[in-house]
């Protein structure tokens, strides 16, 4: 029987759960660097179909105002509700690559924590492990 054993067990434990997050973290990252490469695919169903074109943003438009029930009512031109159009699009574009980059910025905080972390309780649980009762 080992003298140890909370302790091994523990700093095993410390290591599981480092790699689990580690693991949980490069997978987000990951996707992160996909929302930077290429934001209209990894759009939300919503967001995707709000821009997907100028008609269907129109009709989103008049959607809101009834939505609202606005007293005064938007009535935009076609050329107005492009340019808004575009510029909706172009926001949510931006937005989407912020939350990549968020996401690769939280996989690399991950990294400087987890790594450290799961060698420094390797080694621990080692010498926990190598201590036996007399």
């Amino acid at each position: 029987m080992r003298k140890n054993l909370v302790g091994m067990i523990y700093a095993y434990l410390v290591c599981f759960v480092s790699v689990c997050v580690l693991l949980g973290c490069i997978i987000s990252g990951l996707y992160g660097i996909f929302k930077i490469m290429s934001p209209e695919t990894t759009l939300s169903r919503r967001e995707r179909d709000k821009i997907l074109t100028a008609e269907r943003f129109k009709l989103s438009l008049e959607k809101s105002n009834k939505v609202f029930k606005s007293e005064k009512k938007i009535i935009l031109s076609d050329e107005e509700t492009k340019v808004k159009y575009e510029e909706e699009k172009k926001a949510i574009l931006i937005a989407e690559k912020q939350e990549g980059i968020q996401s690769i910025i939280y996989m690399i905080i991950s990294i400087i924590v987890c790594i450290p972390l799961y060698f420094i309780h390797s080694k621990l649980a080692k010498k926990f492990g190598e201590k036996e009762v007399v």
